[in-house]
C-alpha cells in the first residue's frame, strides 16, 4: 500500500512543485511589474513637480511683464490726459507732442490739430467781441453826445444869453 501511495503522491507532489514554481514566477513577475509601475509613478511625479516649479516661475514673470505693459500704456495716456486738461483751462499756446506708440502719437497729433483750431477760433471770438464792442460803443457815444447837446440847448440856452461872447465862443469850440 505504501508503494501505491507513493506512486499516487509523486505526481501530485510534482504538480505541487510545478505550481510552486509557477507561483514563485508569478510573485517574481508581480514584483517586477510593481517595481516598473512604481518607477513610472515616480517619473510622472517628478515631471509634475517640474511642471509645477516651471509654472511657479512663469506666473510671476507673466505678471511682471503685464505690469510693464500696463505702465507703458498708461504713462502716455496720463500725459495725454494732462494735455487735455490744459486745453480745458484755455491754454492753447503749448504744442502737444507725446512719445510712445504710433497710435498714441496719432492721437497726440489729432489733439494738437484740435488745439490749433481751438486757438484760431478763440482768436476769432476775441476779435469778433472787440469789433462788436467797438461798433456798439460808437453809435452809443453819438446818441449820448446828441442827447447832452439837445438837453444843453433846451435848458441852458437862456443862460447863454447873459454870457460874454468870449466864453460863449470857447464853449462852442469845445
Amino acid at each position: 500500500i505504501e508503494r501505491d501511495d507513493k506512486d499516487l503522491l509523486t505526481p501530485i507532489q510534482n504538480s505541487f512543485n510545478a505550481l510552486s514554481l509557477i507561483h514563485h514566477d508569478i510573485v517574481q513577475r508581480s514584483h517586477e511589474l510593481t517595481g516598473l509601475y512604481i518607477k513610472r509613478i515616480k517619473a510622472d511625479a517628478k515631471l509634475v513637480n517640474s511642471v509645477i516649479l516651471k509654472s511657479l516661475l512663469v506666473i510671476p514673470l507673466s505678471l511682471g511683464i503685464a505690469i510693464i505693459f500696463i505702465i507703458m500704456i498708461t504713462k502716455p495716456l496720463r500725459a495725454l490726459t494732462s494735455q487735455i486738461d490744459q486745453l480745458q483751462q484755455g491754454h492753447f499756446n503749448e504744442k502737444i507732442s507725446l512719445t510712445g506708440a504710433p497710435e498714441i502719437q496719432e492721437i497726440a497729433q489729432a489733439l494738437d490739430n484740435m488745439r490749433t483750431r481751438l486757438h484760431a477760433l478763440e482768436l476769432q471770438k476775441s476779435s469778433f467781441i472787440r469789433h462788436i464792442s467797438h461798433e456798439l460803443k460808437t453809435p452809443l457815444a453819438a446818441i449820448i453826445s446828441a442827447s447832452i447837446i439837445a438837453l444843453t440847448l433846451l435848458f441852458l440856452t437862456p443862460i447863454f444869453y447873459y454870457l460874454p461872447k468870449a466864453v460863449l465862443a470857447a464853449i462852442i469850440m469845445v
